[in-house]
């Protein structure tokens, strides 16, 4: 028996399972480790959407907030292609907002960014944009597709 370790590529990113049968007749432990890559997004002081960002094939499934944050909500710009940035809309016309504050991670959905290999965040939202009191790292987690 013992212990055994198998990689699965999915998209380019591998799945790593860890099978650990070291006692025979007992219940197996069984560990998936699929790491989730992390991206940063700068809005810069006195500014209030970052630059581009291009996660590729990954998909944004939370984010991290900074410890200081101007009080605002987020919203994002999107590009399938990272020349041409559309704001962000769900489906019912509404601008698609993240209720944020500072030290918080926010999971995300990832269906409702699915199709979104490059984009921007913005503090506040695209008709009333909110400056940054100070460069704020926000950080983007993403898995694979």
């Amino acid at each position: 028996m013992g212990s055994h370790q198998m990689t699965i590529n999915r998209f380019e990113s591998p799945l790593h399972v860890q099978i650990d049968q070291t006692t025979p007749g007992t219940t197996n432990a069984v560990q998936i480790v699929n790491p989730c890559a992390l991206f940063t997004a700068t809005i810069a002081n006195g500014q209030s959407l970052s630059g581009a960002i291009a996660i590729g094939n990954d998909v944004l499934v939370g984010l991290v907030m900074p410890a200081v944050w101007t009080a605002a909500d987020l919203t994002l710009d999107g590009s399938a292609d990272g020349a041409t940035y559309n704001n962000v809309y769900d489906r019912y016309g509404t601008e698609y907002t993240l209720l944020v504050d500072a030290s918080r991670f926010i999971p995300l959905n990832p269906v409702d960014f699915a199709a979104m290999p490059y984009l921007k965040i913005r503090s506040g939202t695209a008709g009333a944009p909110v400056n940054q009191g100070g460069d704020r790292i926000i950080t983007l987690v993403t898995r694979p597709m």
